[in-house]
């Protein structure tokens, strides 16, 4: 069998050659895939300098005099106000970088979420249920299981075996200390509480807003999504369109597959 394998030639494009008697005989591509292998070691270190030094002044420094440039990550500076005078002779590769950087997280490929008891990915947020006495999402399908061998009149949480709450103001309380640990989770259903007067919870869309936000922050996409709705359609907030936006994009940031589709609707 002739066997091939791929190379890349110096300018990038592929050339196939065979692995058996093409290579003895053909000096010159040897000649270039070690001439290639130089370039690409002077480059490496040329780009390795280039993050030694202030990309305004020159001046030689080290991780903890040079800060990157935060929006392309591409230079550094020893101070503000050389990033402020390189600005002019950077802007355009930094905004084309940081456009660059931004289509990668937004179009990132997430794995699905997978519950915590079956280990099975969950590829759609109506197959995941919340329990606030442990934090987990479970799937309906081990719930289900666990309402089956559940005695009659009780209701048992699947992962860590607890009692369901027994009242709406039990259930608040599970979530404000859940929330107090950083669960994303227990701030958006708080804030749903909020946003829909339930469990002895005022209606309060303001309040509802700051709390999505607060697990916006710690990862629910939905959440990013329903602060979008906020400012879009002014609830609880004036419309503001440019902060709508940029919910809505940081929503499609934090997405994962398991979760609902969300589409800009600007």
């Amino acid at each position: 069998m002739n066997k091939k394998m791929t190379l890349e030639n110096k300018d990038g494009a592929p050339e196939l050659i065979n692995s058996s008697s093409d290579i003895n005989n053909s000096s010159n591509t040897i000649d270039a895939v070690a001439e290639g292998f130089t370039n690409m070691a002077v480059l490496d270190d040329n780009d390795k300098t280039s993050l030694l030094v202030c990309a305004n002044c020159g001046k030689d420094g080290d991780n903890s005099s040079l800060k990157f440039c935060a929006a392309c990550k591409l230079v550094k500076y020893c101070s503000a106000a050389c990033q402020k005078a390189h600005r002019p002779m950077h802007k355009r590769e930094c905004k084309q970088r940081a456009s660059e950087i931004f289509d990668e997280k937004l179009f990132q490929e997430v794995e699905p979420e997978e519950c915590p008891i079956c280990m099975l990915p969950v590829i759609s947020a109506d197959q995941l249920v919340f329990h606030s006495c442990c934090g987990q999402n479970i799937c309906s399908g081990c719930v289900y299981a666990m309402k089956m061998s559940e005695e009659e009149g009780k209701v048992i949480c699947a992962f860590c075996r607890t009692l369901a709450p027994s009242s709406g103001e039990e259930e608040i309380i599970r979530l404000k200390k859940l929330a107090d640990n950083g669960s994303a989770e227990a701030y958006f259903s708080l804030a749903g509480k909020y946003s829909r007067g339930l469990h002895g919870m005022p209606y309060d869309r303001q309040k509802a807003n700051d709390l999505y936000l607060k697990a916006g922050e710690r990862g629910s996409a939905d959440a990013y999504y329903n602060l979008g709705n906020s400012y879009h359609y002014g609830t609880g907030a004036e419309v503001d369109i440019k902060k709508a936006r940029t919910y809505y994009e940081l929503a499609l940031l934090w997405v994962e597959v398991h979760k609902q589709d969300i589409t800009l609707v600007i």
